[in-house]
């Protein structure tokens, strides 16, 4: 009787095809994971390869740009129809700026501090898969060395 059992576990698990689970999902693409900056003020971007995406937040205190809260703001800058999306994200020393579909831009501006300085900004996607959406997370660094 237990041979019976298992015998038609063993069928049943080997014959079903499971779905996915809504938290899969492939790792989000990035052209560059760290973006270096020595202690000039510079500009540098990465690119996000593979799915839609959107800034999530970032470690310390920022300043976020939502098209929904700034009606001006898709007039001159990239804007897609979710106005909710943070676009923009501004700290005291540095901005990432979502510039189109794929390209995060971001500028430092010159470091005077004498210490190195860093920053995460997490960006977060989605991927379908088959009738279901999974969010993907990925985070770009940002450092800069001191003067």
């Amino acid at each position: 009787m237990k041979r019976l059992f298992l015998f038609f576990c063993l069928i049943l698990c080997f014959s079903c095809e499971q779905e996915p689970l809504i938290g899969d999902c492939p790792p989000i693409e990035l052209s560059k994971e760290e973006l270096l900056f020595d202690a000039q003020e510079g500009t540098d971007s990465a690119i996000v390869e593979n799915m839609f995406w959107w800034f999530e937040g970032l470690e310390k205190d920022c300043t976020f740009i939502r098209p929904a809260y700034e009606p001006n703001y898709c007039d001159n800058n990239y804007c897609n129809s979710n106005k909710n999306e943070i676009v923009k994200a501004e700290g005291i020393w540095f901005t990432a700026t979502k510039i189109n579909e794929n390209t995060i831009l971001v500028s430092v501006k010159r470091n005077e501090t004498g210490q190195q300085r860093r920053q995460y900004v997490s960006i977060t996607g989605t991927h379908e898969i088959g009738n279901k959406i999974g969010r993907c997370f990925a985070k770009v660094s940002i450092t800069q060395s001191a003067d």
